[in-house]
């Protein structure tokens, strides 16, 4: 009530508040209250516990020489604040001083301080306590030993003395690799221990001239060494090379087909895996030359039926691998005729490269039925040109003549081109396009990100769907609008999804992007349909019968790819396959079976 105060010690505050340290009143508690400037940094202030500075608070405040925060003496400050500088020999035993006895410290008294404040050891050159001797250092092979007793050099003492390369006392070994030997020798090749860098040690068996045996060198035999091993044909150590007629460097000896070529062994060519008796201009697999009469045609050879080559017998090749030609009045095989001097290029005549009247030849052939001829002229690509069956053109060659509106090369009706060549208007059927796929709960991406579904072509003709409205059959509806077309190939998948950059989306690759209709995770639907005919409709119910999913896509039966097959929640599962992001799915390719 009226006793309320925000001065007066220990009272309750206006603010109906306790009265608190740092409330700029002193209460009886504290020492001192200087509210928003109590602090714990300016010398002399009212610290934030509401205590006069004091030496220990970490803040030089006045009268202090230093403050470092603890009542620890003999490091640098001293628990009254005051500096000490730290020295050897001033009598006090600092945490980094072993002893300091002050004057009293030696560097010749036996069990003395020494003048550095450590204590005397072994190896200081003064006698001490239980010293037999101290000759100032722990050198082995002088008198004194290390351990400042007196020393007898041997080997196995641990310490390597003269005439010694190596002791490590009872650690030398004759069999541990690397080990220093029991002779104080250190390891070497040839003391029968496979030792660092050795690849094998049979000590005086080591020999540079049996086969497979461990060199002297300690390296095991290998191709090379000038002996010949174990599955070495040859080796002439350094004489191996991969040169003409020489042991190779795999120590196998100069064969055909080795890339070399060894004229002592009457090879004329040698391209190793190249050499072919099929290839043209290759080096034979006998590492010969190739030759018109090799049964292969190289060049500058027309033909090559080897010892059936001819200059006689119709159709044969000749000596010469030159093939037999046309006019040579002979009616080979490949020839419709041959009259020699009577081939002309007329009507029905046998022509001059010896091929019977024939569609393209340039010339109109009335007892063939031709109705035109241009040659090289006749086009089915180009509009309005005699056709290479030297028919006129006309509706179904599959070529937009003039007067047509499309040409499919066929006269069926309904599939976007009528028999007269004019555009079809094509509606879909209901199940000429379904939905195969559906993610409508992503884990690793945001729902907003990474939600798709993929459709499929049941026809065997594509589909544009631009223009088609995707809905959830409620309150979401979005129209295809794709200006060059949105095209389904036939019996071929499309992902459509409310993300297309794969490195927001989780990695999947969308052919068209929708942004205003988002698929429940629970209970949803998806309508595809084009000028209110609906092609297929998708409802599911949150794990009634559909899956339920979270992070996996509903994944269609490949065995149950219809519109009526896809209403029924059986017909689907969760994908098991992953995708970049940790989800599972197949967008844009042939989904998992489920069973």
């Amino acid at each position: 009530g009226a006793a309320n105060s925000d001065s007066i010690p220990d009272a309750c505050r206006t603010s109906c508040k306790k009265p608190w340290c740092g409330d700029g009143v002193k209460d009886s508690a504290e020492q001192c209250d200087d509210g928003p400037d109590n602090n714990n940094v300016d010398p002399g202030a009212c610290r934030t516990n509401c205590m006069l500075p004091g030496c220990g608070d970490g803040v030089l405040d006045p009268g202090e020489e230093c403050d470092d925060g603890n009542p620890a003496d003999w490091d640098g400050c001293q628990a009254d604040c005051k500096v000490y500088v730290v020295t050897c020999g001033d009598g006090l035993k600092t945490p980094n001083e072993e002893c300091d006895n002050g004057p009293a410290n030696s560097d010749s008294a036996p069990d003395a301080c020494r003048t550095d404040c450590k204590k005397a050891w072994c190896g200081d050159g003064v006698k001490d306590s239980g010293e037999l001797c101290d000759d100032g250092n722990k050198l082995p092979g002088d008198q004194c030993g290390p351990d400042c007793k007196p020393y007898v050099p041997s080997c196995g003492n641990g310490w390597v003395d003269p005439g010694e390369e190596c002791d490590d006392g009872v650690k030398n070994s004759n069999v541990t690799p690397d080990a220093c030997r029991k002779n104080c020798k250190n390891a070497s090749c040839g003391d029968t221990v496979v030792d660092s860098g050795e690849q094998c040690d049979l000590g005086v068996k080591n020999n540079d001239s049996l086969p497979n045996a461990c060199r002297t060198n300690c390296k095991k035999a290998w191709c090379g060494d000038g002996v010949i091993d174990t599955g070495e044909v040859c080796d002439n150590g350094s004489g191996n090379a991969d040169a003409p007629n020489a042991c190779r460097l795999s120590c196998k000896p100069p064969v055909c087909g080795d890339s070399i070529v060894d004229d002592l062994y009457k090879e004329q060519c040698d391209n190793g895996p190249a050499n072919s008796n099929v290839m043209p201009d290759a080096c034979r697999l006998n590492c010969f030359l190739p030759i018109c009469g090799d049964y292969v045609v190289d060049s500058g050879e027309e033909c090559d039926n080897g010892k059936s080559n001819s200059d006689l017998k119709a159709d044969a090749c000749r000596k010469s691998c030159k093939k037999p030609w046309c006019g040579d009045g002979v009616k080979d095989s490949k020839e419709q005729c041959d009259n020699g001097p009577a081939n002309a290029d007329a009507p029905n005549a046998c022509k001059t490269n010896c091929v019977s009247p024939v569609c393209g030849d340039g010339i109109v052939d009335d007892l063939l039925g031709e109705q035109c001829d241009f040659g090289p002229l006749n086009s089915n690509v180009e509009p309005n040109k005699c056709r290479t069956t030297c028919k006129n053109p006309g509706c179904g060659d599959k070529v937009l003549d003039t007067g047509e509106e499309c040409d499919d090369g066929n006269l069926i009706l309904g599939d976007g081109c009528a028999p007269d060549c004019s555009i079809e208007t094509y509606v879909p059927d209901p199940g000429d396009i379904i939905i195969c796929e559906v993610m409508q709960n992503p884990a690793k991406v945001y729902d907003t990100l990474g939600e798709y579904f993929e459709i499929y072509n049941t026809r065997t003709f594509e589909i544009d769907i631009n223009g088609w409205t995707i809905d959830d059959g409620a309150n979401d509806l979005h129209q295809i609008k794709a200006p060059g077309g949105l095209i389904v190939p036939p019996k071929g998948y499309l992902v459509m999804g409310i993300e297309a950059d794969t490195g927001l989306n989780g990695g999947v690759i969308i052919q068209y992007e929708y942004a205003d209709v988002l698929q429940g995770n629970g209970i949803d639907a998806i309508v595809l349909s084009y000028k209110g005919k609906i092609s297929d409709a998708v409802a599911w119910d949150g794990g009634i019968e559909f899956p339920d999913p979270k992070g996996q896509s509903m994944n269609l039966d490949p065995k149950y790819l219809t519109h009526q097959a896809n209403d029924l929640g059986t017909s689907w599962c969760l994908s098991k396959t992953p995708l970049p992001s940790g989800d599972f799915g197949t967008p844009g390719k042939a989904n998992e079976t489920c069973k």
